[in-house]
């Protein structure tokens, strides 16, 4: 798998975040045995895998195992963020409504999420390799979680062009992913992504992202999308209106 040192690899840009799908598809692989074990134990299960979990890792930490590369690049480090993402859709199904209440969840999670990476960047971020990597992942994972709960309520005031705009982003964003660092080493490679300056380092760098870095990537990720994407997509629809059926009887 591309998040291992042996895996066949063509080479960055374009494999570069190869890595992230590896560990989403050990993710694929567990997800089943994951449903049924819900359905016999309910959401009580989940939060004791996630002690579990965090258990191993920092028995692991305390034997001088490298943290950064188990947490960070494997999915025993990364099965926290998808088992609070089961955690917040089984809240969403069973005690979700729209209201002032999970409003308010959405600015308390934006709070939460920037004071965490904050935190995190003061404490080294990504570069450095202590005990912050056994939890960091299941903090961050909460502070979205919260964050996003909160979004899908206060969507409702958000005009109508503007959520429309963001499914299509939503609809585009695996494409993003893969294609926007390959176009951002094309434009580094060049210079290009200083091709607008200003006196402030952090200004030249927003202004180019904003104006030439983004646009690009998202028109590129909307070409790939139909041409590549799409076409699998149409087939999966498919399959799934056949499982449909296939229950309904």
């Amino acid at each position: 798998m591309a998040n291992n040192a042996q895996a066949i690899d063509g080479g960055p840009p374009f494999t570069f975040v190869f890595w992230s799908i590896a560990v989403e598809w050990h993710f694929y692989l567990l997800f089943p045995l994951l449903i049924l074990l819900v359905k016999k134990f309910d959401w009580h299960l989940l939060p004791i895998l996630i002690l579990v979990f965090f258990t191993l890792r920092y028995y692991l930490m305390l034997q001088g195992v490298d943290m950064l590369v188990v947490s960070y690049w494997t999915i025993l480090g990364r099965i926290d963020q998808f088992l609070i993402g089961m955690l917040t859709g089984l809240f969403y199904v069973k005690h979700f409504e729209q209201g002032r209440k999970f409003d308010a969840l959405a600015f308390v999670g934006l709070i939460l999420v920037l004071t965490a990476l904050f935190v995190f960047n003061q404490y080294g971020g990504n570069g450095s390799n202590n005990v912050k990597w056994a939890i960091w992942l299941t903090i961050e994972a909460s502070c979205w979680a919260i964050f996003i709960i909160g979004y899908l309520s206060l969507g409702r005031h958000f005009p109508a062009a503007l959520g429309k705009g963001l499914v299509a982003l939503g609809t585009v964003s695996y494409s993003i992913y893969l294609v926007h660092y390959v176009v951002l080493d094309f434009l580094m490679g060049r210079d290009w992504d200083v091709w607008l300056r200003v006196a402030d380092p952090f200004g030249t760098a927003l202004l180019n992202t904003t104006l030439i870095l983004m646009p690009l990537v998202v028109l590129i990720s909307a070409g790939t999308y139909w041409l590549i994407e799409r076409p699998f997509l149409v087939r999966r629809k498919t399959y799934m209106v056949r499982a449909e059926a296939i229950e309904s009887a």
